[in-house]
C-alpha cells in the first residue's frame, strides 16, 4: 500500500470519527434541553460530570502513575474551574435560545482561542488570520443582530460560555506540552464533579429513574464525543477534519426540528457558515505554521 493510499485511508477515518463526534455533540445538546424540563441546569451539569467521570475511570486506572505524579495540579485546577463555568453558561444557553443558534455561536471558540493565544501566550499572527477572525465575528453579529428588535440578549450566555471554553483550550495547550492527553481529561472530570456539586445540592431535585437514565446517557455521549474527537485529530490533519465540524449545525437543526419544532432562520445558517468557514481557515493556517515550525526544528534552524 503506497503512502497516498495510506493518507487517504487515514483521512477517511479522521472524517468518519469527526462526523461521529459531531453527531454526539448534537445529541448532547438535545439531552440537555430535554432533561432541563425536569431538573435545574446546575444539577444537570453535576450529573454530566459525575457520569463522564464514571466512564473515564477504566482508562484512568492504566495511567494512574502519571495522574498521581502530575506536576501541574494547579493548572489542572484552573482548567477544571474554567470548564465548569463554561458548562454552566452553555447548558443555560441551551435552555433559553434555539439549539441551532447556540451551536452556530459555539463555533466562535476557534476564533476566540487564537485571540487569547496572542494575549496569553504571546503568539503572533499575520494579516490573513486576523482578517479571517474579523470575518468570523461578523457572522456572530449576523446571528445576534444587536441593536435590532430581533436581538436576544440570551445569546450572550453562549458567547460567554465559548469565552471560557477558549480559555480552557489555551490551558489544555499548556498542559499537553508535558501531560498525557488522557491525564488532562481525567483531571477535568475528576475536579469538575466536586466543583459542580455545591450548586447542584442548593437546587437539588431528586430525579426519577427515567431521567436518571437520560443523564447516564448524557455522560456516556459526552465521553464518546471526547474519544471520537481525539481519534479524528489523531487520524487526520486539522485542515481535513475541521470543515466537517459544520455538520454539528446540520445534525442539531434536524434533531431540534423533529424533537422541539425549532426551525433556524436564514441569519443563523448564514452566520454559522461564515463562522465555521473562518474557523476552518484559521485552523488551516495554524496547521501550516505548526508544520513549518516542526520542519525548522528537525533541520536544526
Amino acid at each position: 500500500m503506497n503512502s497516498g493510499t495510506v493518507n487517504l485511508t487515514s483521512s477517511m477515518h479522521g472524517i468518519l470519527w469527526m462526523l461521529a463526534s459531531c453527531m454526539a455533540a448534537s445529541i448532547m445538546v438535545v439531552l440537555v434541553r430535554h432533561t432541563s424540563a425536569h431538573l435545574p441546569v446546575v444539577e444537570i451539569v453535576f450529573f454530566r460530570n459525575a457520569f463522564a467521570l464514571l466512564f473515564i475511570l477504566p482508562s484512568a486506572y492504566r495511567l494512574r502513575r502519571k495522574i498521581i505524579h502530575s506536576a501541574r495540579k494547579g493548572l489542572h485546577f484552573l482548567r477544571a474551574l474554567c470548564g465548569v463555568i463554561a458548562m454552566y453558561l452553555w447548558f443555560y444557553a441551551l435552555t433559553v435560545i434555539p439549539l441551532a443558534t447556540a451551536v452556530s455561536l459555539s463555533f466562535t471558540v476557534n476564533l476566540l482561542t487564537p485571540v487569547l493565544a496572542v494575549l496569553l501566550l504571546k503568539e503572533k499572527y499575520g494579516i490573513h488570520r486576523w482578517t479571517a477572525i474579523a470575518v468570523g465575528f461578523s457572522g456572530v453579529l449576523l446571528i445576534l443582530r444587536p441593536g435590532l428588535e430581533t436581538f436576544d440578549a440570551n445569546g450572550l450566555f453562549a458567547i460567554a460560555s465559548v469565552t471560557f471554553w477558549a480559555i480552557s483550550a489555551i490551558l489544555i495547550k499548556l498542559l499537553t506540552r508535558t501531560e498525557h492527553p488522557r491525564v488532562v481529561a481525567f483531571y477535568v472530570a475528576f475536579l469538575m464533579t466536586p466543583f459542580s456539586l455545591p450548586a447542584a445540592i442548593h437546587d437539588w431535585v431528586t430525579p426519577d429513574l427515567t431521567i436518571l437514565l437520560w443523564l447516564l446517557l448524557l455522560g456516556f455521549v459526552a465521553n464518546f464525543f471526547q474519544v471520537a474527537l481525539s481519534h479524528a485529530i489523531a487520524a487526520a490533519e486539522f485542515r481535513v477534519i475541521v470543515p466537517f465540524d459544520f455538520t454539528r449545525l446540520i445534525f442539531t437543526a434536524i434533531l431540534a426540528y423533529f424533537l422541539f419544532d425549532e426551525i433556524p432562520d436564514q441569519f443563523t445558517w448564514l452566520g454559522g457558515i461564515i463562522i465555521i468557514a473562518a474557523s476552518a481557515y484559521t485552523a488551516w493556517r495554524e496547521a501550516m505554521h505548526s508544520r513549518r515550525r516542526k520542519k525548522m526544528v528537525e533541520l536544526g534552524e
